[in-house]
This record gives structure tokens, C-alpha cells and sequence, in this order.
């Protein structure tokens, strides 16, 4: 009968025997006192050593190798509780950021340990290598920073896994063109513009330039005009406010020269090693002020119109161009004197002249109309011109005798082509439609035009022949007067012609002898008889 021992063990001691007795003989029991850490100590050797009870005692020894096999009890840990990196924004994808390692106290496949990324990221990381790379492109002015969560996780049954986290800084890169933004005055406006009197420095529009790259990847910004500005009206300046710059009146404007500008300006961030522009367009309205008068395409208008022309009738249009713009080139036409007949009018918008009323040559033959022409600026400025209205002749006028009825006498006997009277007519037409002509009128009997002769141009009337007045004492004619117009008008006048007596002839009694026989006492005074005479010169004369 013995007993065991472990001599040598260190404490704390993770080992006991227990004895244990059969009739054949003891058996030992190498039992854990627990507390076993394969991490700590994977292996133990044991010596034990049996006494028996015999005296002297008798020892016994043996050597037990005791290996403890290892169980998932430990977690992957990363070398860092938080790892950090850098990478330019313009990366290519699939390259390297950062190398994570976490190791495994845990032996075989309980230390085998694989990593993986939470998703949302644009990286990805090799599960056995634990290497992290680029998966997708990146953009720093998007994100400039990623925090990356990163697990591991060993292959035991239960696995165990470990986090750390990672941030990921991106650096940038000079990839964005700057972005300019234009401010007009006012701030309202939608467009540039400019009075064409504003003095040198006058501010046009603000420029801001917007540049979406951090300050590190950009230089200064530098603005200039490309195109447009052949004339330097404009110049750039810039402000103490960052990334703000003045566009202002370089030189003296002029619109009715230049009326708008459209230039190009130039923005570059000066970025290394490359730097990035960007253009943008510029308009410039050049607001007018009224500083030029109408000015009429002629100095003098002249125009011929027949006197006969309907109302409403164009007789000219007159037109003024107004060097300014809007309201200052908005131009009103008016009669301004000339016009006191009322025949004409003029229309306020158009400068389109036309008849107002029935003309009459023979009333004004000229007509001399002063005409303006003024603009709708605030402060107007004013033109005119004459238009000067012939009024062209139409055969309206009817001759006119100058008395409605002649009378004339002429002595019996006178001789042939004595005058009987200059006869006179009057047409206010002009040339032919007042060139008179006198001829018989139809309603003179033809046997009576033979005894008279009238000259056709001068008016004179002159006998034919010699009248007797013992043969017809009056006669009563109708002259004519016709004028030469197309088609010719005409009027007519009786003219009597009384014809004189000449004391041509003598006395003669009826009967031609008279015998009575009286009583020689016949008183005094007593009628004796009566006769009668005649005197063909005058009939009953005694």
C-alpha cells in the first residue's frame, strides 16, 4: 500500500491525484484542479512519485506529458484601437489605403481569423490579408473623410470577433473647373447694364468665383476678359473680398456705337501642378440717355397733288430717326403751322401725311406745312421740317362771263366788221383748263351767227355785214365761253344787239294827194281834215 505525490508541481498547483482503491491493488487519478490556460501554459510534464508504506520506503516515479488542447476562448484582437490613413481623392480603384492585422491567441482554426468592412463604403478589404483598398472612385468635395468599421472574426465554433475602426482621410486633387457667378445691379436684374454716361469706374456687375477644390489644391484666383472688350470699355478689378471681383467702365461709353457688349471672361484657380479655368459670358446692356435730337431724312419735303383728291388721301410720309433707344427714340409727328385751311393731318406714330379736306387750288395753290418730330425722353428733344404741298390744278372752274347779259347797239349802216363789244370771261383754272375760247352758242340761230363775227381767242364781236334797222330792229344772240381743260367746261349769256336807226329815209303822206272843198266863213281854228305820214326811218312819226 502506497501513496502518490506530485512533487514538483508550481503553484497554483492545477493538478491533484486522487487515490483510488480496488482489491487488486490502488489506482491513481490525475485530476484539474482547474484554471487551465492553454494560452498561458500549453503543455505540462508531470513527474509522480509513489511510496509504499514499507520501511525503509520503497519510491516509485513516473512521467505524465499532459498537453492542453486549446478552445475558442479568445477573441481577435486588432494591433490598434484605431487605425488612420490618407489617400488622394484621384486614386485609381483597387489601390492599397491601409494593412490591418488582428491576431488570435487561439491556436488552428479558432485563430484563423478573417475581416470584413460594414457596407456604405467606397472600400473593400481582403478577408485574409486584412488590406484595404479603393473599390470605388472617390471625391473628396463629395466626402473628405470616412470612418471605417473593420471586424474580425476566427473560424472557431462559436466564433469570436473583434472591431476597430479605421478614418480615412481623403487628400485633394485640383479636379473641379471654378464656377463664376455674375451679380447685377440691381439685384433684381437679370441682366448687365450700363448707362452710356457713367463715369470711368462706374461698378458694371460683381463676379464671385466659386471653387468646389479646398484652398490647398487651388492657388489665387485670377479673373480677366478674354473677348469683347476689343475697345477696353470694361477692366476687372479685384476685391480685398475673397474670390470677389468688380467689372467697371474702363473708357467713355457710347450706345448708339456700341449698344451692347458681350464679353469673356476668364476665371483660373492656379492650381498645381495643373491649373483648371473656366469661362463664362457677359452681357452688357448699354442703357440709352436722350442725347440725340430726331433728325428728319430730308430738310425739306416736296410733293405735287391734284386739288381733286378724295379726303383721306396720302399726300407724304415724312420719317425722323432718333439716334437713342425706348422711350428717348420713341418718336411724335405734328403739324405745327401751315396748316390753318384745315385740309391736311398727319398721323402722330407713322409721320404718314393725308388730306384732312376737299382742296381748292384756286384758293391756296401752296402750301407750306411745318412739321415735328419729338421724342418721349423725359427731358424730349425736338426736330422739324418743312413739307411743301403743290396743289396741281384740276378743270373745276367754269369761265365767267363778266356781266350775265349784254346789251349793245350799233348804227344801221355800219359797215362790215364794225365792233359791237370786246367780250370778256374769266377761268381761275390754270394753263389750258383756264384758257378761254368764245364761240356761238347752238341756241343762236345759224342765219343770225351769219350777220356777227366772233373771234374765238380775243372775245371780239364785230358785224358781218351792214344792218339795216328798217329791216329788223334787235337782235338776240347766246355766246359761249369754253375752256381748253379735259373734259372743257362752259357757260353761256345772252347778248341783244339793238340796231340804231340812221335817218335814212323821207317822209311820205297817205294818200299821196288830199282835195276838200270849206266854206269860205269857216271860223278860225275849224279842223279842215286829217291825213296821215309815215317815215320809214321811224314808224309814226309825223
Amino acid at each position: 500500500e502506497g501513496e502518490f505525490h506530485l512533487p514538483f508541481q508550481r503553484e497554483p498547483q492545477t493538478f491533484c491525484n486522487k487515490r483510488h482503491d480496488r482489491g487488486e491493488g490502488a489506482f491513481l487519478h490525475l485530476v484539474t484542479t482547474g484554471g487551465l490556460d492553454r494560452e498561458l501554459t500549453p503543455f505540462y510534464q508531470l513527474l509522480i512519485e509513489v511510496e509504499d508504506k514499507g520501511d525503509p520506503k520503497k519510491y516509485g516515479y513516473l512521467q505524465v506529458n499532459v498537453t492542453i488542447q486549446d478552445i475558442n476562448d479568445n477573441a481577435p484582437v486588432f494591433d490598434l484601437d484605431q487605425y488612420q490613413s490618407s489617400v488622394f481623392e484621384d486614386a485609381v480603384v483597387g489601390t492599397s489605403v491601409l494593412q490591418i492585422t488582428a491576431t488570435d491567441q487561439d491556436e488552428g482554426t479558432n485563430a484563423d481569423v478573417r475581416y470584413f468592412l460594414d457596407e456604405g463604403t467606397p472600400f473593400q478589404i481582403d478577408p485574409k490579408a486584412g488590406t484595404i483598398a479603393i473599390k470605388e472612385a472617390l471625391d473628396y468635395e463629395s466626402k473628405k473623410e470616412y470612418s471605417l468599421t473593420i471586424h474580425a472574426v476566427d473560424n472557431g465554433v462559436p466564433s469570436l470577433s473583434g472591431r476597430t475602426e479605421a478614418i480615412i482621410k481623403l487628400l485633394d486633387v485640383n479636379d473641379n473647373d471654378p464656377v463664376v457667378k455674375f451679380r447685377y445691379f440691381p439685384t433684381t436684374s437679370k441682366f448687365a447694364s450700363v448707362d452710356e454716361n457713367a463715369q470711368i469706374g462706374t461698378v458694371v456687375a460683381l463676379l464671385t468665383v466659386s471653387d468646389a477644390d479646398s484652398s490647398a489644391a487651388n492657388g489665387n484666383i485670377s479673373v480677366s476678359i478674354l473677348g469683347g472688350n476689343e475697345q477696353g470699355h470694361f477692366e476687372v478689378h479685384t476685391s480685398p473680398v475673397p474670390n470677389l471681383s468688380l467689372i467697371k467702365v474702363a473708357s467713355v461709353l457710347d450706345r448708339e456705337r456700341i449698344s451692347s457688349y458681350n464679353l469673356t471672361v476668364s476665371v483660373s484657380d492656379n492650381g498645381k501642378p495643373i491649373a483648371r479655368s473656366s469661362f463664362a459670358s457677359l452681357v452688357i446692356f448699354v442703357n440709352d440717355i436722350n442725347d440725340h435730337p430726331p433728325i428728319f431724312q430730308e430738310a425739306e419735303y416736296k410733293v405735287d397733288i391734284s386739288e381733286d383728291v378724295p379726303r383721306g388721301s396720302y399726300v407724304k410720309g415724312v420719317l425722323a430717326t432718333d439716334g437713342d433707344s425706348g422711350q428717348n427714340a420713341n418718336l411724335r409727328y405734328s403739324l405745327v403751322s401751315g396748316n390753318s385751311l384745315g385740309w391736311f393731318a398727319i398721323s402722330e406714330n407713322s409721320g404718314l401725311v393725308t388730306s384732312a379736306a376737299v382742296l381748292d387750288r384756286e384758293t391756296a395753290s401752296v402750301i407750306v406745312l411745318n412739321i415735328s418730330a419729338k421724342d418721349q425722353g423725359l427731358q424730349p428733344k425736338i426736330s422739324y421740317t418743312k413739307l411743301i404741298v403743290n396743289i396741281m390744278d384740276v378743270n373745276d372752274q367754269v369761265p365767267t362771263f363778266t356781266q350775265s347779259t349784254y346789251h349793245v347797239a350799233l348804227v344801221e349802216h355800219s359797215p362790215t366788221g364794225s365792233e359791237l363789244l370786246l367780250l370778256s370771261a374769266t377761268d381761275t383754272d390754270l394753263g389750258a383748263n383756264g384758257t378761254v375760247h368764245f364761240t356761238f352758242d347752238p341756241e343762236t340761230p345759224g342765219h343770225v351767227q351769219e350777220l356777227f363775227q366772233l373771234d374765238a381767242a380775243t372775245g371780239r364781236l364785230s358785224a358781218a355785214t351792214e344792218l339795216d334797222r328798217e329791216e329788223r330792229g334787235s337782235y338776240l344772240l347766246y355766246v359761249k365761253a369754253t375752256d381748253s381743260g379735259s373734259p372743257p367746261l362752259s357757260s353761256s349769256i345772252p347778248l341783244v344787239i339793238h340796231v340804231r336807226d340812221f335817218n335814212d329815209n323821207p317822209p311820205v303822206f297817205t294818200p299821196g294827194d288830199i282835195f276838200k272843198s270849206i266854206p269860205e266863213n269857216l271860223p278860225l281854228s275849224t279842223s279842215l281834215n286829217s291825213c296821215s305820214w309815215y317815215h320809214l326811218g321811224r314808224i309814226g312819226g309825223k
